[in-house]
């Protein structure tokens, strides 16, 4: 008996290892269930191999608002483990539309932050990092970038989105870029050597100018009324004044002010304005602005015998007065039933509107109707969002469209046209969004070969809403991924390096950080960092012309960015062909006085700039999709669909140029294609489908 203890004993251990043993095995089959289960569907797309990879793979999404909401969701729900997040961004009420991943309790928290902890709970496998940050900080340079395997490019704005192509070009780090606009998108591979890069093709901003002459003498759009609003808004209450020094017209208008100043009419127009103060500040703006200047226009008209709205109605004065009132609004139609924002208002109700809020600002800003010369004490800046601000542009705008007997809009329309609000649309954020997970498939599981470039259109192409083709070679005449020379004609006896670096540099090429190199010279560099007589030096060369520093006609410089590790060469030619071209001669748009070629052979111009390389860089980062003026053909019928847009648009000025291949921008990756010609003869029936 006591020989058989023993055995009995291992034979109990052994058991119990036995048990320990399925117990784990079944917590393993368990998980191992629960995982498959989880990612059935994609394991017979991808395959059990091909899964582990996505799992494995380390990937950056920039970019959590419209399209990356959806980006992220479909990335958790396919099988990536290890995802992190970077977005400057806090949510605002009207993100909730689409951007699903957000509550109202969310509003003004983090975008990236609240984005990774609702996509966290979709499942607990993804490890997920977010950052609440700019993309252009030090912390996310190119030893960041190299830490992944892709990069999804859900950004709204040129400027982002060229700085994140430079950093995976300089990283090598391939990246799937993307954007809609209301029903159309596309989705676009970039591999460093393999395929084009984001800037390969030029873009141009949508941004329009209009000429001074134009905004203050003779509008004959609801938006050319709107651009004076919101100039007005400006110049009153943020102390900007449109530059018109460099515009003809403007400034003889002016000398034909001064030369006047004393007629009798406008004399008594004076007298009356002044009396106007009495009745407080709103009073006396809605007379300057819609009697006072309006009569005075016409009075000069009469004077100098200027027949500025030869074939049209000359425009009438508007007052206010209980009077003036009644008749401006008799025979008028009352507005429609319906929401306020959403229908067209009567006159008497845009007045009213004007009052009230000229005069709810006036007090905002502190102002003192017996102090009043002209300026309000503290400044209030534009702000599409701010209700006062808005509802005074919409009312002031449409005030002056009765005025020139223009159509006048919603207030939903102007506010539309005046934030230049690009329309979004969740359901085709969400098929873009599945489009880059298929991309990034097959660029971590199959090759670069497979990819496509990849387009969602508005109208069927045969049976198509999603058109394919093979992605581009490099453009070897782009200076960003082939190093191709840029060449940039400039009144080199007037243009400092100052400007050249903040205009042509910065705001055209998008460089953060730009230091200038003429020969083994330094003679422009950050300012961060420097000592303060270093800081003396940087400034009295940044004053110095470009030909003193030896760039006459055919001279050479180069300039490198540390911050997105690029080095361009520069051929500067001098010319005086932009000499006329004012830095802001045009209200809305500003156009600088120079031209710059080398990504393409054709040239193209916009307010003074000839750019085959890049077009003017869109300032206000809100929601502006820029177009490429590369002219290949059209995939649909380009006129049509501009005509359709301006129909839907009451001739606002901003529908999307489609076909002119290339428009990109928008919200939050938002802002689509139309596919070129070129591309269209390369997509067989078979590639169509996605």
């Amino acid at each position: 008996m006591a020989s058989t203890q023993p055995p009995a004993t291992t034979a109990t251990a052994t058991a119990t290892t036995t048990t320990t043993t399925a117990t784990t095995t079944t917590t393993t089959a368990t998980t191992s269930t629960t995982t498959a289960g989880r990612y059935a569907d994609t394991a017979r797309v991808v395959g059990g191999a091909a899964l582990q990879q996505l799992h494995a793979a380390k990937v950056l999404v920039v970019g959590a608002g419209g399209i990356g909401c959806e980006l992220l969701k479909n990335l958790v729900m396919t099988g990536f483990h290890n995802i992190e997040v970077i977005d400057l961004d806090t949510i605002d009420l009207s993100n909730l539309n689409r951007q699903f991943l957000f509550r109202r309790e969310h509003i003004d928290k983090s975008k990236a932050e609240v984005a990774r902890e609702t996509v966290a709970s979709f499942n607990p496998h993804a490890k997920i990092v977010a950052h609440h940050g700019n993309i252009k900080e030090e912390r996310f340079g190119v030893e960041y970038f190299k830490g992944f395997v892709l990069v999804f490019m859900a950004l709204d704005n040129l400027e982002a989105r060229k700085h994140v192509n430079r950093l995976c070009l300089a990283a090598d780090v391939p990246a799937v870029e993307s954007g809609t606009r209301g029903y159309i998108g596309q989705v676009q591979v970039i591999k460093k050597g393999v395929s084009e890069c984001y800037e390969c093709v030029p873009k141009q901003s949508d941004e329009k100018s209009y000429p001074v002459c134009t905004i203050r003498n003779t509008p004959s759009k609801p938006i050319h009324c709107i651009v004076w609003a919101k100039e007005k808004f400006r110049e009153l209450f943020s102390g900007i004044t449109l530059d018109e020094e460099e515009d003809e017209e403007a400034v003889q208008d002016n000398k034909d002010a001064d030369s006047v100043a004393k007629d009798p009419e406008i004399l008594r127009q004076d007298e009356l304005l002044e009396a106007e103060k009495k009745k407080g500040f709103a009073q006396w703006l809605f007379r300057k602005l819609f009697y006072r200047d309006t009569a005075v226009r016409l009075r000069m008209g009469e004077l100098f015998e200027k027949d500025l709205w030869k074939g049209r109605r000359k425009p009438q004065p508007i007052a206010c007065e209980d009077g003036a009132l009644e008749e401006a609004a008799d025979g008028e139609e009352k507005s429609s039933a319906g929401l306020r924002d959403m229908r067209v208002l009567s006159l008497r109700e845009h007045i009213e509107i004007f009052l009230e809020c000229a005069s709810k600002l006036f007090t905002r800003a502190g102002g003192k109707v017996e102090q009043f010369n002209g300026e309000v004490g503290a400044h209030i800046q534009w702000d599409k969002d701010d209700e006062e601000v808005m509802r005074l542009v919409a009312a002031a705008s449409n005030i002056r469209s009765h005025s020139f007997h223009i159509p006048v809009l919603s207030h939903f329309d102007v506010k539309s046209m005046a934030g230049k609000i690009v329309p979004a649309i969740a359901t085709s954020n969400a098929v873009v969004a599945g489009i880059m997970v298929l991309e990034a498939y097959k660029l971590l599981c199959k090759s670069i070969e497979e990819c496509k470039f990849t387009w969602l259109l508005r109208k069927p192409s045969g049976q198509h809403l999603l058109l394919a083709s093979n992605l581009e070679p490099p453009n070897k005449k782009c200076f960003v991924c082939s190093n191709a020379a840029i060449k940039v004609a400039v009144n080199t006896k007037t243009r400092s390096v100052a400007w050249f670096a903040e205009h042509v540099l910065g705001k055209h090429l998008s460089l953060n950080s730009a230091t200038i190199c003429v020969g083994n010279r330094i003679w422009y560099e950050p300012a961060e960092g420097l000592e303060e007589d270093e800081l003396a030096d940087r400034e009295q060369n940044g004053k110095k012309t470009l030909a003193e520093i030896g760039l006459a006609d055919g001279g050479k410089m180069s300039v490198s960015d540390d911050t997105q590790e690029v080095s361009w060469t520069f051929e500067i030619s001098h010319t005086t062909d932009f000499d006329h071209q004012g830095e802001e001669d045009s209200a809305e748009g500003v156009g600088p006085c120079f031209s710059v070629s080398g990504a393409l052979e054709h040239d193209s111009s916009i307010e003074g700039v000839s750019a085959s390389g890049m077009p003017p860089v869109d300032e206000d980062n809100s929601d502006i999709v820029e177009v490429n003026p590369a002219g290949r053909g059209p995939l649909v019928d380009v006129a049509a669909m501009e005509e359709e847009e301006e129909a839907q648009s009451n001739g606002n000025g901003i529908a999307p140029a489609v076909g002119q291949k290339r428009a990109r921008g928008g919200e939050s990756g938002e802002g689509g294609d139309e596919p070129s010609a070129k591309r269209q003869a390369k997509s067989s029936g078979a590639d169509a489908p996605q």
